[in-house]
């Protein structure tokens, strides 16, 4: 059920794959009172939300997403999770700022994880696969270099492939 905020053209895959949404969505009209309120239904909002429940089962947890549900990043995807995007580690925002959004995303996956890892056949489609980036253009190239180089100043550890490993490792 798109928003009027919603961007893409398409629907996601995911959810077009329902019949319909398995989530109860309410459009907010009226103010309300929430012991808890989580902001953005991504990966690490609803893992947020998840451990707020197990650690509060009594709370009120409100999980509030600005456009439609399953239609976002995280859901447009193909199942994909990508912990670190790098948008959210860029040079708008100040350094403690950076440092809670990337520690925000990687507990986001870390609950997942232990969510995941506690039934084995869940477990089973869980590969940490890594992220890939490769550039075949002058731009894509400079796009790569300031990526690399906010990578370092964060102190994130990363691995560049040269063309010989890039093939043998993914073929292309």
């Amino acid at each position: 059920m798109p928003s009027q905020f919603t961007h893409y053209h398409t629907q996601s895959g995911w959810a077009a794959l329902l019949s319909s949404s398995p989530i109860k969505t309410t459009t907010v009209t009226q103010s309300f009172d929430a012991d808890y309120i989580v902001v953005g239904a991504g990966f690490t909002g609803v893992a947020a939300a998840r451990e707020l429940a197990l650690a509060a089962p009594m709370a009120d947890i409100v999980l509030i997403e600005a456009e439609g549900l399953l239609q976002n990043s995280s859901a447009r995807n193909s199942g994909f999770m990508i912990d670190l995007p790098y948008t959210k580690i860029d040079q708008r925002s100040n350094v403690a700022m950076q440092k809670w959004q990337i520690d925000l995303m990687a507990y986001g996956k870390a609950c997942l994880w232990r969510q995941v890892k506690e039934d084995p056949e869940l477990a089973s489609y869980w590969t940490d696969a890594g992220h890939y980036k490769a550039a075949s253009t002058r731009i894509g190239s400079q796009t790569l270099q300031k990526i690399e180089q906010v990578l370092k100043e964060k102190q994130i550890v990363y691995k560049k492939l040269d063309t010989a490993q890039a093939e043998r490792l993914l073929g292309t």
